[in-house]
């Protein structure tokens, strides 16, 4: 007989981004999944209460807002859950940081999870791990009972690993973090593969791949949690009118008499942004301009001028954005003159970037992707947008070229399918009901 005959479910989100701050592609998913988690009616249906779990940050930490930490408050009160907010031993500065800092959110969240359980009497709590801060929170919590660990799931989601892109160049010792942070991930699969009621998500076909070969994750112990976005969200329904788009573009220095190819993202050398530079410099300028827009962790790095050295040899007309309202990527998805979207990241378990151009709707838009990784299993080639080796400049650029010869019509029947391929399969709401209801079922199954 099961234990969990009618559970009360808790969800508790823990998650370094998209709670109080919002910079990366994993905290646009936390972002997204708890506004899903707190007013989805059917996950409603299955889930009591939602928590919420980051650092303890304050306004010298890279996208920190009290906006959106007033936004996660209001949707948590509708859950009657609550925002707790972990020292992950930075004063508050840095939200990702190292070995330490993840060994100290860790290990404060798991006593944060125990309290909660000790003042709430449900039967059932959902604990889902984003990324690698996390990674190891289920492992810290194994202190308690035995009775305390059968009321928790942990699931640990690794949104990537050390292994796929490798170390941040913001990093100094390269050597001893890569090795730390793989000895730390490696432990958070050796403690699923072990322990019962403790298991690793895969965000899509090749993260799922990837853990087994590289990391030897038991297939039993992966949980399916498809990335995805909440394509109910207003951004993608807004209408902004073409005169507010320009107003935009005049701020920032982007013609409006061009046509765009447009790259947006960290500024990170493993998202290939040297790539955009170079195949951008191959086009006609006097009819395409390149336009990259990425945000490195401080504006004192000097990954920006390593850029803007490459922009002036390679592609003087280009224009390179490092210090922009992260409004801005989204307006240019919408303009009509946004042509190209190139994706060149030689790294890249599942891009959100394709995923949220497609809800957009842009007639115009044709998507350009790495043909490598997780975008495979994301773009179908010539279908929904296409796939090519983009460290073959030259090449890529005449294809480029050929690709913005498409009539309209072309364009457009590509656009309606890659919004239907994305509402079918990376809609968030869905893909978070599917995976909960799978633990509860795994939970009443035992």
């Amino acid at each position: 007989m099961s234990i969990f005959k009618k559970p009360k479910i808790t969800i508790n989100l823990l998650a370094h981004d998209g709670i109080t701050s919002l910079y990366t592609g994993v905290g646009r998913v936390a972002f997204d999944s708890l506004r899903i988690l707190c007013e989805d009616k059917k996950i409603s249906r299955l889930v009591r209460s939602v928590n919420a779990i980051t650092g303890k940050y304050n306004n010298k930490c890279l996208g920190f807002s009290e906006t959106i930490k007033n936004r996660t408050i209001k949707l948590l009160n509708k859950k009657k859950g609550r925002l707790l907010e972990a020292p992950n031993e930075s004063h508050g500065e840095i939200s990702y940081g190292d070995i330490s800092n993840w060994r100290c959110v860790s290990t404060s969240s798991a006593s944060l999870l125990y309290s909660l359980s000790q003042q709430n009497p449900n039967d059932l709590y959902i604990n889902l791990c984003l990324d690698t801060p996390f990674a190891q929170t289920a492992s810290f919590f194994q202190q308690y009972s035995e009775d305390e660990k059968k009321k928790h799931i942990f699931v640990w989601i690794p949104h990537s690993t050390v292994k796929i892109h490798k170390v941040d160049s913001a990093i100094q010792d390269y050597k001893e973090y890569y090795n730390q942070r793989l000895e730390w991930e490696q432990a958070a699969v050796n403690l699923a593969n072990t322990t019962e009621r403790v298991y690793v998500g895969c965000v899509g076909k090749f993260m799922r791949e990837h853990l087994i070969k590289e990391y030897l994750c038991e297939p039993e112990k992966l949980l399916d949690f498809t990335n995805g976005l909440d394509i109910e969200d207003a951004r993608f329904s807004k209408k902004t009118e073409e005169h507010e788009i320009e107003k935009i573009l005049d701020r920032h220095g982007i013609p409006k008499d061009k046509d765009l190819m447009l790259s947006s993202g960290r500024l990170e050398p493993y998202k290939g942004f040297d790539l955009t530079i170079k195949i951008g410099g191959h086009l006609d300028s006097k009819t395409i301009i390149t336009v990259l827009i990425a945000q490195p962790y401080s504006q004192q790095d000097p990954i920006i001028g390593e850029y803007r050295q490459l922009i002036e040899k390679y592609n003087p007309k280009g224009i390179f954005i490092s210090d922009y309202d992260f409004d801005l990527p989204h307006v240019l998805l919408r303009w009509h003159r946004t042509k190209i979207l190139l994706v060149p990241s030689l790294a890249e378990p599942f891009g959100l970037i394709p995923e949220e151009a497609r809800l957009y709707k842009n007639p115009q838009l044709r998507i350009v992707a790495m043909n490598r990784d997780g975008f495979p299993e994301q773009i179908n080639d010539g279908k929904d947008g296409f796939l090519m080796d983009l460290t073959k400049v030259e090449e890529s650029s005449e294809k480029i070229n050929r690709i913005l010869a498409l009539s309209d019509k072309e364009t457009k029947e590509m656009v309606d399918t890659g919004f239907a391929r994305t509402t079918a399969n990376y809609n968030l709401a869905n893909n978070l009901h599917q995976s909960i209801s799978k633990i509860i079922e795994k939970c009443q199954g035992r």
